[in-house]
């Protein structure tokens, strides 16, 4: 643990221990170990647990990563660079391995939506793995009109029928 200040505001960080599977923990310290990660994890206001990995796979530091509210399942938040790009990352606390093919399958189901010919906005998957979810992000706004969208909703429909 280290205390510090930046920009007049205190921080504490922690560099937890690595997590496995419960089920392929075996002795009593590593238990305990999980265990206090898990707790440091679930009281973080920001966890870096993938910083090394997305930024390899984007080719720039990280600048800013700002929590995103909406998910019950996963952590989401907004990722920016130096640059003004922006992406949004989705992945589990914990055990991040409880549902290897969530994130796979959620990008495949991305990929078809993108696929068929709509007005229709649909982020672009950037990368993802069993452990998190990579996309570009997407600012709210009201997009084109109730008809539209009820045309593209249609064709989606369509082709999933095809």
């Amino acid at each position: 643990m280290v205390d510090l200040t930046w920009q007049d505001r205190a921080i504490r960080l922690w560099d937890t221990a690595g997590l496995r599977r419960k089920a392929n923990v075996k002795d009593k310290l590593e238990t305990m170990s999980n265990q206090d990660s898990l707790r440091a994890i679930r009281f973080a206001e920001v966890v870096l647990l993938l910083q090394a990995e997305v930024e390899s796979v984007l080719f720039a530091p990280i600048k800013r990563a700002t929590s995103v509210q909406g998910g019950d399942i996963s952590e989401a938040f907004k990722i920016e660079l130096e640059d003004g790009q922006a992406f949004f990352l989705k992945f589990h606390k914990g055990d991040i391995n409880a549902s290897k093919s969530v994130f796979i399958q959620e990008a495949k189901g991305l990929n078809t939506l993108r696929a068929v010919n709509t007005s229709l906005v649909i982020p672009e998957v950037i990368s993802h793995n069993n452990s998190y979810l990579l996309l570009e992000y997407l600012e709210e706004e009201k997009q084109g009109n109730d008809f539209q969208f009820g045309v593209d909703i249609a064709k989606l429909h369509k082709s999933s029928n095809e």
